[in-house]
């Protein structure tokens, strides 16, 4: 388990350990493997110079109350020494710093107050001992008294942000502070002067601190079931629970801009840890197939720990992963082949190869294995793409037979399914950018490029599969951006704003449109299949959108009330789904390709897909994918998931539905 620095490695960590002769280093004793961990305490005759410990064995069948330390290890070329009886423990200065300043609130002689922290409480010099005692952490951390976050020293800055915290927390049932608070922060983004110690300044310190961007940091907060966490920062300290729901406050109060100038570069990874331990996520996400590419931008110094320190939410989630391996023969490379394996096995199903990609895989992993450092982020997941049509909610499942095993070596594995088609078209998107770039708020230039699209491709009057006018067909397999999960719209933690936004756009894109009329009127004109009145559509805006439309249609005053008329409205809110349908547009094009098949298939594809390569559907994928043959077409290899349009309702396993055997499907290998 290492949370390093970027100053140096474990290497000399241990460097460190072993340049002290052998009579002064702590002897471990050794523990029963999966049964026992240790405890220490401050011992008689500790002070702030002298940091003394006792360090017991302790039975996870019967534990004492005790605390766990979460912290980064620093610079681990920078160590310090504690002193168990004789012998010296050579611990990192960021861990001396915690345990100095913890001797001052808790020391005392007569209290038995025990702590835990990886440091001091594993061997860290035998990888034996590592490797058992990593999976322990999702028991430890949950059956601690409390875990202490230990964030570093203050700065000039801490008191002002926890100032900020204090009073964004009281703003949670108080709407007229969080009014007040929300007019400040936007006063205070639009004026900020850095030389300044403001409240953002003071917030973005604190959140750009190594804690909040560490892998293990969050799997030690997610399983930890209490709500006495305390974050402490030299000598500031308020409850971790107190800041999840400033930050959260903050969050659903401010638009997603000014956030990012709160949370500064460490954005996503600090709104990760608050969604997780305020079970903000839905269930469904806690897995590793959703953890790991979310978990991308989190840092660790050995790369295998970007497996090993998810495993443990995982697991607390009842999914069982084979046991951390830190000897020299786990390669991360071998790692992340063992456990993508092992996560097709877990969640049966093939979501983390759903995972856009950045570019080609370089060869040093198989084509099918997750890569962090070429993950685009976001996952393609079409409910209903291989469902049984029959009303089960469960999905076709990968035949695990032809998965191989996550003890061999074999990089390859054996998937089944079936060709759809080969692509035969691509549009040239940039090009295509070029076209829409200056349509900022007209719906007509949109779809009057849907039609041009449309026509490139070959689609015709009407797209084939789903029955309905090609401009629509065109239009909304750009939109699927959309469905792409990390907002999905019964997550709790997504605004009450945009998941109105979000449900309203959806409802148009699974709407059946038939010719471009209804297009062009955009998802928010009243229609026969729509709910939206324009009354209705008037109350609901008036009620719930505070955003800021382009200027020449803009009806919301300072406050973000509703001032012009219904006429008035109406416009803006197409201008504004116009925008938005763009920005998607945009964020779509940065991975995806519009592409059609030689069956007439229209696809978003990988942008690295060429003439030929085959889109296909795969049992257990909630996704299509794009495979590229090898020359005698023995092998395959994947370049990423694909959408086609119309492929949602299973229609393109039938017949295996009606065998349910591999039989009437085909085998693909995937290297």
């Amino acid at each position: 388990m290492s949370r390093e620095g970027e100053g140096g490695s474990r290497g000399e960590y241990v460097k460190d350990i072993l340049s002290l002769k052998a009579s002064q280093q702590y002897k471990y004793s050794n523990l029963q493997a999966d049964r026992e961990i240790r405890l220490f305490k401050f011992a008689r005759g500790c002070n702030a110079a002298t940091i003394r410990l006792t360090i017991e064995r302790v039975s996870l069948e019967d534990l004492p109350e005790y605390e766990c330390i979460s912290y980064v290890w620093g610079d681990p070329s920078e160590t310090r020494p504690v002193y168990v009886g004789q012998d010296v423990i050579c611990v990192t200065t960021n861990l001396w710093n915690a345990l100095q300043r913890l001797i001052g609130e808790v020391y005392d002689e007569r209290n038995e107050w025990r702590f835990w922290a990886d440091q001091i409480s594993i061997n860290q010099s035998c990888l034996e001992e590592r490797a058992d005692q990593v999976p322990l952490m999702s028991q430890i951390f949950p059956r601690a008294r409390r875990v202490i976050c230990w964030l570093g020293e203050e700065d000039e800055t801490t008191a002002a942000a926890v100032l900020v915290l204090d009073a964004w927390c009281k703003a949670r049932h108080d709407e007229a502070l969080r009014l007040q608070l929300s007019e400040d922060l936007s006063r205070a983004i639009a004026h900020e002067r850095h030389d300044e110690v403001t409240g953002i300044k003071a917030l973005r310190n604190l959140f750009t601190r190594d804690w909040f961007n560490r892998m293990w940091t969050l799997q030690e907060i997610f399983v930890s079931n209490t709500t006495g966490h305390i974050v402490l920062c030299g000598s500031y300290a308020v409850s971790w629970n107190n800041v999840c729901i400033a930050c959260m406050t903050m969050t659903n109060a401010r638009p997603m801009t000014d956030i990012y100038d709160v949370f500064g570069d460490n954005f996503d990874n600090v709104v990760m840890m608050f969604t997780i331990y305020l079970g903000e996520h839905e269930s469904d996400w806690i897995r590793m197939s959703t953890l790991l590419p979310d978990a991308k931008l989190r840092k660790a110094s050995d790369a295998r720990d970007r497996v090993y320190a998810l495993l443990g939410i995982a697991e607390h989630k009842g999914y069982r992963y084979p046991k951390p391996d830190y000897g020299k023969n786990a390669t991360p490379a071998h790692v992340l082949t063992k456990y993508t394996r092992a996560i097709i096995q877990q969640e049966r199903s093939l979501d983390i190869m759903g995972i856009k990609k950045q570019a080609l895989s370089d060869g040093i992993l198989p084509s099918w294995v997750f890569d962090p450092n070429n993950a685009g982020g976001g996952l393609l997941r079409e409910r209903g793409l291989n469902a049984r049509r029959r009303g089960a909610a469960s999905s076709f499942e990968p035949a695990m037979e032809a998965l191989g095993s996550t003890s061999d070596n074999n990089c390859s594995i054996g998937l089944y399914g079936r060709d759809i088609g080969r692509i035969s078209k691509i549009v040239d998107f940039d090009q295509f950018y070029e076209r829409i770039d200056p349509f900022y708020s007209r719906w007509e230039d949109l779809i009057a490029e849907g039609k041009r699209l449309g026509y490139e491709l070959g689609v015709g009057h009407t797209y084939h599969v789903t029955s309905e006018g090609s401009v629509a067909a065109v239009l909304k397999t750009l939109a699927i951006n959309d469905l792409w999960l990390g907002c999905p719209t019964d997550a709790k933690g997504y605004t009450r704003e945009k998941r109105r936004l979000h449900e309203a756009f959806l409802q148009w894109r699974h709407t059946p449109i038939q010719d471009e009329s209804d297009a062009i009127a955009g998802p928010f004109r009243h229609d026969a299949d729509h709910d939206w009145s324009q009354d209705s559509l008037f109350d609901f805006a008036r009620s719930h959108f505070r955003f800021e439309g382009p200027a020449e249609c803009n009806c919301l005053d300072t406050s973000g009330e509703y001032q012009g008329s219904k006429a008035q409205l109406l416009k803006w809110l197409e201008t504004y789904i116009c925008v938005y349908l763009r920005l998607r547009l945009a964020d779509t094009l940065h991975y995806m390709h519009l592409s059609v098949t030689d069956t007439g298939l229209l696809a978003l594809v990988p942008h690295m897909s060429t003439l030929g390569d085959r889109v296909c559907v795969l049992l257990g994928g909630f996704s299509c994918f794009v495979l590229r043959a090898s020359r005698d077409e023995s092998s395959f290899r994947l370049l990423g998931p694909s959408y086609v349009h119309g492929s949602e309702d299973g229609r393109f396993l039938q017949d295996y539905e009606t065998f349910g055997d591999t039989s009437s499907v085909d085998r693909f290998n995937l290297v």
